[in-house]
């Protein structure tokens, strides 16, 4: 009896921990930091941008020196705070953002601009074996984040477990956590949390009716960040999540165009093989990954880390005549190494590996698998003479495998003492990090790209362009990409791709092949429209090959297409690095939307100029599409729908719906043909500016040497606006270029493509600033085209005036064409009306009567 009641006094106090830290009895300041003296302990805040706050609780007997370093935040608390108090409420602040203290209860509140956002329901638990925190709800129409998945557009009311983990052949049945677990979730109401804690299982669960609950098993005290924002948007957000932990630097150019990947190209004359295919076939490929055969000729040739000669005889004149056309080399490299390889035993004798006998490893090889221990910066160390070898041989990029880690032994001790369970979700990002910063020592001024399948919030900053693992090559393996691009860009991982086309072939229980055309013409339409464009698989991934014949048109003009967008895409890519923009995200994350868009699953926007449709049913011959608000034309048709309604789309044969939003510039190359990017007129573009309603989307054009490391001086922006002014249209081009760049274009030779808005009709286009020829007006189509020439100056603005004849007088009728039954056809202020020879009948705008 006597242990009942100390069990039920024991949880009774850990309740009262939970819910609250106890009366305020004073506080302490000291810089960016406001140390809380309560009942129970200590609450540490911390300001590490101007809308993050960083909050631990620290129970009696424990310091800020007993919690875990973290791997995420980039810098440290920053000074300039204000304290102010009254009997009930402690008030720190910084500008327009502010964390409200009750004193009562210890409680947090957290405000940006007067507004608040976030309240705690129970106090962050340090005190407990099990640490929880929780908040109020805040009735969210959606939450966005922790990582990838594949099966909720929103993972409001969902419960996110925190374990990098691998698994093969995974698709929408897949319900355990994927390779990279990010703890952090956005909200639609303009505030993120971002937990400072990667022990393993630790789950997540953001719900708009219950608010947010975080619990985790960490033995050390865990913390917390309250991610704002300016404006209370989830641009905003991103943003603030970019300053806490950083963002990704500009990609190396060639990144965004098609890297074509096998497991595996098995030797030197198979690789140029392929590449040979791929120039015949006239399909445009810029890089080429390598999977472990590169090492050895069977996989526990893993760990060797050079060239298995006897089938590499020249990998270095390989590279080289490849880069001389335009195509660069990825290799890859794992944390295992087989007893078999060169490198057992030298990493044995140095201690360096986490765990010498990995269990389960046995696809790798029958006899000792040793994982290396990136926990020990000394392993960073002895791998970074590999890699420098590689690079100065011709590798541009690094495919980092297998990192979650994908097996290890159970109670394993790390280098730095963590255990396999606190090491565990980290581990995949200490070798990224490790990596990264030995590149940057030795090749400052060189952009880098590592291909990760594991890592966690902040990983973005180390040029990561991770891949969601091991994909079933099934139409359910294709629907999971969708929630997985919306969830990755909302956790920071701007490059998030997937293996196009799927990666797993292999039928249960045979040796059988799935070859399925139309399921990889659909998701290759789908990886146009990502941030990276790989495609990947044990059999038969390239776009060339003759079982893919049927569809080998559509493939390329689709494949010519993300060539031709690369202006967009790059600029897309600046505002990542600049403003931590997610790439593909939520079709709700530039308007505010009602909770049935923010909940789409399988819709996403690609930049805030296009929503993506993909189609993943086989033998599709239309599908629905949930538009969000504005207006949106699809761009093939041209065809304008309002937003807010649900469309059935039925014009897709081989097409794939993507819409652009009314009112919107997007740049592309002018080109129809493609090589690779070496051979691209950068001074020659296509503006494509569907008129809308009213003013225009601003978009900045973003351009460089497409080389420099970071962005410097040396770039050039082009912000394109547009507003109406009476009886005309105004489009603006305001360039910034503080230094001129290599390559730089003289005159930027821009065809505009400017679908018209309802019945505007178009007398004249002109500009005082630049020259404007070649004007075209197509009535029927209700499109107007023209030349603009813009020379090239540091920093100035022009303007071209569209002017519009709005009268509505009957004399306005004139005979558009003939045809060839006699009908005729008219246009009357852009009302198209036909009638028939016998003058019996008539259409208006393809109405009969």
């Amino acid at each position: 009896m006597k242990r009942v009641i100390c069990l039920m006094l024991s949880c009774f106090a850990l309740s009262a921990f939970a819910q609250e830290m106890g009366n305020y009895k004073g506080y302490t300041a000291d810089g960016g930091t406001v140390t809380i003296n309560s009942d129970k302990g200590q609450l540490v805040i911390q300001r590490y941008t101007d809308y993050g706050w960083k909050v631990t609780t620290l129970p009696e007997g424990k310091t800020m020196a007993d919690v875990r370093p973290s791997i995420t935040l980039t810098g440290t608390a920053k000074d300039g705070v204000t304290v102010s108090d009254d009997d009930a409420e402690l008030v720190i602040s910084y500008g327009n953002s502010s964390v409200v203290v009750n004193k009562q209860t210890s409680l947090l509140s957290f405000k940006d601009n007067g507004v608040v956002r976030l309240s705690e329901k129970t106090c962050l638990d340090n005190g407990s074996a099990t640490k929880t925190v929780t908040f109020a709800a805040q009735n969210e129409n959606g939450f966005y984040g922790g990582g990838y998945n594949g099966r909720f557009g929103s993972v409001d009311g969902q419960t996110l477990r925190m374990n990098n983990t691998q698994k093969y052949n995974w698709d929408q049945e897949h319900k355990d956590p994927n390779n990279i677990c990010v703890p952090f979730v956005v909200s639609t109401n303009g505030y993120g949390v971002l937990f400072e804690d990667h022990y393993i299982d630790a789950t997540i669960k953001p719900s708009s009716m219950e608010g947010i609950s975080y619990t985790t098993q960490s033995p050390t005290p865990i913390s917390y960040v309250y991610v704002g924002s300016e404006d209370g948007t989830q641009a905003g957000v991103m943003k603030t999540y970019g300053e806490l932990t950083g963002t990704h630097e500009l990609p190396p150019y060639w990144a965004l165009g098609y890297i074509s990947s096998r497991y595996g190209y098995h030797s030197q004359e198979e690789t140029e093989g392929v590449i040979a295919s791929l120039e015949q076939a006239k399909m445009p490929v810029s890089g080429v990954a390598l999977d472990l055969f590169w090492e050895g000729e069977k996989q526990n040739g893993m760990g060797n880390l050079d060239w298995y000669k006897p089938k590499w005889p020249n990998p270095t004149q390989m590279m080289t005549d490849f880069k001389m056309k335009g195509i660069h080399t990825i290799i890859i490299t794992e944390p295992y190494f087989a007893e078999e390889s060169t490198n057992y035993l030298p990493l044995l004798n140095a201690g360096l590996f986490a765990d010498p006998e990995c269990p389960n490893m046995t696809w790798m090889s029958d006899n000792k698998v040793g994982l290396i221990d990136f926990m020990n910066p000394a392993a960073i160390d002895w791998y970074w003479t590999f890699y420098k070898a590689r690079t100065e041989e011709g590798v541009d990029g690094w495919w980092l495998d297998l990192g979650e880690p994908e097996m290890i032994t159970e109670g394993t001790i790390h280098a730095d003492g963590s255990t396999h369970l606190q090491a565990h979700n980290e581990f995949g990002q200490k070798w990224i990090e490790g990596l990264w910063n030995k590149w940057k020592q030795e090749y400052p001024n060189k952009r880098p790209i590592f291909l990760p399948r594991s890592g966690t919030s902040g990983m973005q900053r180390y040029a990561t362009f991770p891949w969601t693992g091991d994909i079933a090559r099934t139409w359910s393996g294709m629907k999971c990409q969708v929630p997985a691009l919306i969830n990755g860009g909302m956790s920071g991982l701007g490059y998030l791709s997937s293996d196009i086309g799927g990666f797993v072939a292999e039928q249960d229980n045979t040796d059988e092949k799935i070859i399925n055309p139309e399921l990889y013409m659909r998701w290759f339409q789908m990886g146009i429209f990502t941030p990276v464009l790989r495609t990947h698989a044990q059999y038969l991934p390239e776009p060339y090959q003759p079982e893919y014949n049927e569809y080998r048109d559509i493939i390329s003009d689709y494949l010519a297409l993300r060539y031709k967008m690369l202006p967009y895409i790059y600029s897309l890519s600046w505002l990542n690095t600049t403003q931590n923009t997610p790439i593909t995200a939520p079709v709700n994350f530039y308007t505010d939307e009602e909770k049935h868009i923010a909940e789409l699953d399988d819709e996403y926007l690609f930049g805030p100029n296009m929503l993506i449709a993909p189609i993943t049913e086989p033998g599709a011959i239309g599908r629905k599409v949930v538009l969000p608000s504005g207006e949106w034309m699809e761009m093939t048709s041209l065809k304008t729908y309002e937003g807010n309604q649900t469309i059935n789309f039925a014009d897709i044969e081989l097409d794939m719906p993507v819409f652009l939003r009314r009112g919107t510039f997007t740049p592309y190359y002018a080109q129809t043909e493609y090589s690779n990017i070496e051979n691209i007129n950068r001074g020659r573009l296509q503006v494509v500016y569907p008129l809308g309603q009213g003013d225009a989307w601003d978009f900045t054009l973003y351009d460089d040497d497409h080389e420099s490391a970071q962005v410097g001086d040396k770039y050039e922006l082009i912000t394109f606006s547009g507003k109406y002014e009476g009886n005309s249209h105004i489009i603006s081009l305001k360039q910034q270029c503080t230094e001129a760049y290599e390559n730089r274009p003289a005159v930027r030779e821009i065809d505009f493509v400017v679908p018209l808005y309802k019945d505007q009709k178009v007398t004249s286009v002109t500009s005082n600033d630049i020259s404007i020829t070649d004007q075209k007006y197509f009535p029927e189509d209700g499109v107007l085209t023209f030349h603009a020439s813009v020379p090239a100056m540091g920093n100035a603005q022009s303007a071209i005036t569209i002017n519009f004849d709005n009268s509505t007088d009957i004399s306005n009728v004139y005979t558009v064409s003939d045809s060839a039954d006699k009908a005729k056809k008219y246009l009357i202020n852009n009302c198209h009306i036909v009638i028939e020879a016998n003058g019996n009948k008539y259409n208006v705008n393809g109405t009969k009567h």
